[in-house]
């Protein structure tokens, strides 16, 4: 995970991350923790009052953005009207002045905007949002800032295109897809987050199976004991076991081919 981020260059430490099944699922991962935070900012724990009779929370994303967006939310319960569609400019890019009206128009309506999702590479056209203006309203507003990078962050690899990601390392989250430009032959997505406090608190659950038998140890701590400590500590960013080590160790074997990348022809 640590090459990941610093391949793309999204900072760390202190990120945190986990392999995942493919974007889709790296993206409801992120929704979910951006879901928590912001009932943790209202005094609220998600996990444990759920969602009932809270004041309804909005997403906003391009209408370009991937339909597994509109998914996470149906599947996280914030529910598709709440989830602002932002109109793009003539080169397919979510239009930064569109935003702002959908933020404003929800402000008064008493509806909270809670998180915003960017795209690093569309997959209809490839077209790369401004992340540095996104990530300027994100902080404005007190939004989270996601980044689709599934289909083309590590665009930012090739020196040419590189100035048109700049505003990525400021993203809460980044969705990417090793088993797409980094040739990972088998399913291989992953998500990064900024803050591993954000997934920790929302996802941490060590169940008595995973727990240290270690007298005077806490659980999930390194122990000789016969259970699975490094496994519940994985287990702690995410909502379900962490994708194999088959997986990682394929993601890991094409660290070649992004070291190449970055070589000069």
């Amino acid at each position: 995970m640590r090459w990941l981020a610093e391949l793309v260059g999204f900072p760390h430490p202190p990120a945190a991350g986990l392999l995942t099944s493919g974007a889709s699922m790296a993206t409801i991962t992120a929704l979910a923790t951006a879901r928590h935070q912001a009932f943790r900012d209202q005094g609220h724990d998600v996990r444990e009052t759920g969602l009932y009779g809270h004041r309804p929370m909005a997403l906003y994303v391009s209408a370009e953005a991937h339909s597994c967006l509109r998914k996470a939310a149906e599947l996280l319960g914030l529910g598709t009207r709440y989830l602002r569609t932002v109109p793009v400019d003539s080169a397919f890019r979510m239009d930064t002045g569109e935003l702002r009206r959908l933020i404003a128009a929800d402000q008064r309506a008493g509806v909270r905007p809670f998180f915003v999702a960017a795209s690093a590479g569309t997959v209809n056209t490839g077209a790369v949002d401004p992340l540095d203006d996104i990530a300027a309203i994100a902080l404005e507003h007190r939004l989270w800032f996601h980044v689709d990078g599934a289909y083309g962050a590590l665009g930012i690899l090739a020196d040419d295109a590189a100035p048109g990601f700049a505003g990525l390392e400021r993203a809460d989250s980044l969705a990417l897809d090793p088993h797409k430009w980094l040739g990972v032959p088998v399913d291989a997505g992953c998500i990064l987050f900024r803050e591993p406090a954000g997934p920790r608190d929302a996802f941490s659950l060590v169940p008595p199976t995973c727990a240290t038998r270690t007298p005077g140890s806490w659980a999930g701590s390194p122990s000789t004991a016969p259970n699975r400590p490094a496994r519940s500590e994985r287990c702690a960013y995410g909502p379900r076991s962490p994708t194999s080590a088959g997986t990682a160790s394929f993601t890991w074997y094409s660290t070649p081919l992004g070291s190449r990348a970055r070589s000069p022809s």
